[in-house]
């Protein structure tokens, strides 16, 4: 949807976001769609997921996703009667040369960011200035 209101919604690529502020406006059929595609389905278990996936009954759905473990063990596979429906882990990719090698490095620090507010998807920046600045203050 980017922004742009569609004029026939015959297919439709939106964020769950954009669906979700757009949803009661949309008048479409419970079973308007055969077939829905959720890129990045590792995010299902989140309540934002909810009103789209009980509004919408189509014959077909499909997630995508590349990290299905979650973190919290939350289970995105019950939207999908706990069906896997064809599934290539990162090794196997990389081998079968479907991906270009990569290398990616971790870094760790000390800082601990337990008691930071977490404010609409991030932490409040004047807590983490406070925090780093007295961390440096300490090592001078």
């Amino acid at each position: 949807m980017d922004g742009d209101q569609p004029e026939k919604y015959g297919h439709v690529f939106a964020s769950i976001q954009t669906l979700n502020n757009r949803l009661g406006a949309l008048q479409l059929t419970s079973g308007y769609y055969d077939f829905i595609i959720i890129d990045e389905v590792h995010h299902i278990a989140a309540t934002s997921y909810r009103p789209v996936l009980n509004h919408f009954t189509s014959q077909i759905l499909l997630g995508l996703t590349a990290t299905p473990e979650r973190m919290d063990g939350e289970d995105i596979l019950k939207d999908f009667s706990g069906r896997i429906a064809a599934e290539i882990r990162l090794p196997e990719a990389l081998n079968r040369k479907l991906l270009c090698p990569f290398q990616y490095f971790g870094i760790t620090d000390s800082i601990d960011l337990s008691n930071v507010t977490w404010q609409n998807g991030r932490y409040l920046p004047s807590e983490l200035s406070n925090i780093f600045y007295s961390k440096r203050q300490k090592n001078k």
